[in-house]
């Protein structure tokens, strides 16, 4: 998905978490050129903080060491993560679950062993967080699933922190935030990008995508995606989803629960409850669902 009429880029193609990372300024010629520079600093060391803390590939990272450990010191970001990520577990009737690490690991997702006793559980009874400590009890997780769309809210708000005035498009690997005062074009594209799906003009919403066909690998001669339903584990899902919403975070953990293959009554009661829109493919394209 890109914009039209680009302009001004304060990243161009960052490469960072996995993904590239674009922030085109729609209003660049109001903005002072010292501000914009010092700006786009900020940003990477943002974006690289974020990985270097919640990467799960990474084994010094925070992530790793609680998937590890099962308890670390208090930490504010992971129990902002992982209290977001509770509530979505209610809200999707636990169709968004973040203690599928070990499912992720036992189907090949990395290179590392699964740990003994872990499982996907519930998230509300399996984590804990009190003021001095987080614990995991037979469990490990993965933020994949609203990683991208959290740190996205992140950026949005140091944009707009250090300048009042900006307007902009977060672009990460196509998952976006378009703040702008004005309403901005974005072409949809099927994953693959050989088909247009529409356009859309959106401004203050945030717009994800996701799809088993841009993350998947093959193990022990069985093919897995990245996308599990912590309900059916053996069933692969094969839908594409693009969900907007005005936080990031929400539209980005719906883009993952909007591909599973659930029914149509179950996905518009949890669109409904969290107010947000969709539009669901099947893997050549074709509308299965759409509310945009």
């Amino acid at each position: 998905m890109k914009s039209s009429n680009p302009k001004y880029f304060l990243l161009d193609g960052f490469e960072a978490t996995g993904t590239r990372w674009w922030i085109e300024l729609l209003n660049h010629e109001e903005l002072n050129l010292s501000q914009i520079s010092n700006l786009s600093v900020k940003s990477k060391k943002l974006i690289r903080d974020f990985e270097k803390k919640f990467s799960r590939f990474d084994k010094d990272s925070l992530l790793c060491e609680i998937n590890r450990s099962k308890s670390i010191h208090f930490d504010n970001e992971l129990a902002s993560i992982i209290m977001i990520a509770q509530e979505l577990y209610l809200m999707t009737e636990s169709l968004f679950n973040i203690t599928i690490e070990s499912e992720l690991v036992r189907s090949g997702y990395g290179k590392r062993l699964p740990l003994v006793g872990d499982q996907i559980c519930n998230p509300i009874n399996s984590i804990k967080v009190d003021d001095k400590s987080i614990s995991l009890l037979n469990t490990s997780i993965d933020i994949g699933g609203l990683g991208k769309g959290y740190l996205i809210k992140k950026l949005k708000n140091l944009l707009l922190d250090k300048i009042p005035n900006i307007q902009f498009i977060i672009n990460a690997g196509g998952d976006l935030y378009v703040h702008s005062d004005s309403n901005q074009e974005i072409t949809l594209a099927s994953p693959t990008r050989d088909k247009i799906l529409g356009k859309l003009n959106i401004r203050n919403v945030a717009l994800c995508c996701s799809s088993p066909e841009l993350r998947s690998w093959e193990s022990k001669s069985k093919r897995y995606n990245h996308i599990i339903n912590p309900n059916q584990t053996e069933l692969l899902t094969k839908n594409n989803s693009f969900v907007i919403h005005s936080s990031p975070t929400i539209a980005d953990a719906l883009a993952t629960v909007m591909t599973m293959q659930i029914t149509p009554e179950k996905m518009q009661k949890i669109l409904a409850d969290l107010n947000a829109k969709v539009l669901i493919t099947d893997s050549h394209g074709k509308v299965i669902f759409n509310t945009l």
